[in-house]
């Protein structure tokens, strides 16, 4: 009797968050959502390890961003872009340049975000965002190179509440993308 109790409260749990989607049924769920406008632009600086390039890829194209901007991302290839992104490379569209190049460019892209703990960066979550952004990260190690920091108009940090004194770049692009989409999707 006993386990007959546990499988059965196991299905009314089970019926009550449903089943494992499938891929089909998961595409077919994401192709009924309409999002009218894209996600900002991303600007990825120095980021050495490739398994956080194929995370930042496979994050843009889940929030559907303008485009990703590689800056001074070593050792990243076309085919090592595709493998690491699962192939998200393909459906989002991106460019590689130098930081001189980036700099040059810099007024191409829209008000520059720095996702990173300066000493006069704000809360994301208290934060003023704007809707028409570019939010740039930094690499694992030194975060954001100076340069590039002095660009942008602002910086937000993720809040932290443990001991550790960052978290992994992907993640917090990921928290702030969404938090973006929370306040502005369409």
């Amino acid at each position: 009797m006993r386990g007959a109790y546990r499988a059965d409260s196991f299905m009314k749990q089970a019926n009550a968050v449903g089943h494992q989607l499938t891929s089909e049924e998961l595409h077919k769920r994401q192709s009924q959502v309409v999002v009218e406008k894209d996600a900002p632009a991303v600007v990825a600086v120095n980021i050495k390890d490739p398994a956080n390039v194929g995370s930042i890829f496979r994050i843009c194209d889940a929030v559907k961003s303008k485009e990703l901007i590689l800056v001074d991302c070593p050792n990243i290839t076309p085919e090592k872009i595709k493998r690491v992104s699962r192939s998200t490379s393909q459906k989002i569209k991106y460019q590689v340049l130098s930081s001189q190049e980036f700099i040059e460019k810099s007024t191409e892209f829209a008000s520059l975000t720095a996702v990173e703990i300066t000493s006069k960066s704000q809360d994301l979550y208290m934060a003023v965002l704007p809707e028409n952004t570019t939010f740039v990260i930094g690499g694992e190690r030194h975060g954001i190179p100076e340069d590039i920091l002095a660009l942008c108009s602002r910086a937000v940090h993720i809040p932290m509440f443990g001991v550790n004194s960052s978290m992994n770049v992907a993640t917090a692009l990921g928290i702030t993308l969404y938090e973006w989409h929370r306040r502005f999707r369409g």
